[in-house]
């Protein structure tokens, strides 16, 4: 079987799952509920009807969600057009879904590392308001989409330069 095809459709699923649990009403289920089964056995049409889901809830859509849609669609373009079809997947595609999850959120200790900074002067920026603001509080600590502090890593570095 394709490695590369079980990855992509594994990291498609993830960053539905993440871009629904953002927009979708309370009640209704995430994407990955709905369909990490289905996705296994018919790879194509189950990304199309995830992606007709997605698109119903366009207008809740900000700029993290965008970015997001973004990286879906970075995804499929990395995806052969002849591997896009309903073929089953290996069940290593479960792999990658849960590692494209946890590659997609950092904390501040992954924050700072990123910045070069230390998690004190993280909590600092972020207590001043001069941090992006998270995408979710946890108990334990803020957690921002890893792009989110990437981007601001090069405003700060094109903001110093210019």
């Amino acid at each position: 079987m394709n490695d590369k095809r079980n990855i992509i459709f594994g990291r498609l699923l993830a960053i539905a799952t993440v871009l629904g649990d953002r927009v979708f009403d309370k009640k209704v289920p995430s994407i990955s509920s709905i369909y990490m089964d289905k996705i296994g056995r018919e790879p194509a049409k189950t990304i199309e009807a995830i992606h007709r889901k997605l698109l119903d809830y366009a207008h809740k859509f900000g700029p993290e969600e965008i970015a997001l849609l973004d990286m879906f669609g970075d995804q499929i373009s990395e995806l052969d057009m002849e591997d896009f079809d309903n073929i089953p997947l290996d069940k290593e595609y479960q792999l990658h879904y849960y590692k494209q999850k946890a590659d997609m959120f950092v904390g501040v200790a992954e924050a700072a590392e990123i910045m070069g900074w230390t998690k004190q002067y993280v909590s600092e920026y972020r207590r001043r308001g001069l941090f992006p603001e998270p995408m979710q509080l946890l108990a334990s600590g803020p957690i921002w989409f890893r792009q989110q502090i990437l981007d601001y890593k090069a405003t700060k570095e094109s903001n110093r330069n210019s």
